[in-house]
């Protein structure tokens, strides 16, 4: 059994240069904990997945050291090259990101590794 043949939740994106409030609002909308990070693909309809965004990240980076949140953007301090679990055996997706210190981790598509 595959990762992605458990998950199956829609994910939700936003752009890189989105500001940190806008994030943090679709995150309480969406009622979800991470949004991968997108950005469109030329002369395509398609989108590359840039990185990950988690409200850890927001809560480390901004709250814990006192960063102005309105000065920051999406790419200031997200996550590049996220592992993705997609096509994977469900056994393998967890000790990956274990080993990498990461939670969550995306079984979604896109161009991740």
């Amino acid at each position: 059994m595959c990762v992605g043949d458990i998950c199956q939740r829609e994910v939700v994106t936003i752009a890189p240069d989105a500001s940190l409030s806008v994030a943090a609002r679709l995150m309480r909308e969406k009622h979800v904990s991470m949004l991968v990070v997108v950005e469109p693909v030329a002369g395509s309809a398609d989108r590359a997945v840039m990185g990950v965004l988690t409200d850890r990240d927001i809560v480390v980076t901004v709250v814990g050291r006192d960063a102005e949140p309105k000065s920051l953007k999406v790419m200031d301090i997200m996550t590049h090259n996220p592992l993705s679990c997609r096509g994977r055996a469900v056994r393998c997706g967890r000790p990956a990101a274990n080993e990498r210190r990461w939670h969550p981790t995306p079984s979604g598509g896109g161009n991740t590794q």
